[in-house]
């Protein structure tokens, strides 16, 4: 598909193409390969004008670097991103932005920070209905609380997002959840 595009000249395929490489490449743990496809990709949003794509980009590429251990890096793609997702009024995809820069602040132990950007997620998500991010944005605040040594407020914000994912039938969610619930209750003793 990719030749062809090229062939004929359709760029905004192409750069979805390289996307889905992307993707591939990130999903099989091939970082180098998948920077290589977002960053080509990311040179044809920004040719053709597709903010919102270009957004998406940003966002993989800090997730990427998320990956590698490269947090300055994932911060400073996922703020461009969030950049754009404000500037297009995409809710959703704000608040996607917004919890994942809270799970770089807390990988960098900067709790606050992380609380902060986890808060903001959990509002979007709460008003937009968007109840996967919910659950995945109250598990991540409960991560942070537990970090924090904060037992109590750990349990509630797992519960919640026990909640929610059992509603949405979130298993993976849920799952994890549930495992950070018990890790919760060891700390507790």
């Amino acid at each position: 598909a990719l030749i062809l595009y090229r062939e004929i000249g359709d760029r905004q395929g192409e750069g979805r193409t390289l996307i889905g490489f992307g993707a591939i490449a990130d999903n099989l743990g091939q970082y180098p390969q998948a920077l290589d496809y977002y960053e080509q990709s990311l040179v044809i949003s920004r040719e053709i004008g597709d903010r919102a794509v270009e957004g998406l980009i940003l966002n993989n590429i800090g997730g990427v670097y998320d990956k590698l251990g490269q947090y300055p890096e994932a911060l400073d793609y996922c703020e461009q991103s969030l950049v754009i997702s404000r500037e297009i009024e995409d809710r959703a995809f704000e608040g996607l932005t917004l919890n994942n820069i809270g799970e770089i602040y807390r990988k960098l132990g900067q709790y606050p920070e992380a609380l902060d950007y986890y808060e903001q997620a959990l509002v979007i998500s709460r008003e937009i209905g968007d109840h996967a991010i919910e659950g995945v944005t109250l598990n991540n605040i409960g991560l942070t609380y537990d970090k924090l040594g904060q037992y109590p407020e750990a349990l509630d914000y797992h519960e919640q997002s026990l909640v929610v994912s059992r509603e949405i039938g979130d298993r993976v969610v849920e799952g994890r959840t549930l495992n950070n619930i018990g890790e919760v209750y060891r700390g507790l003793g």
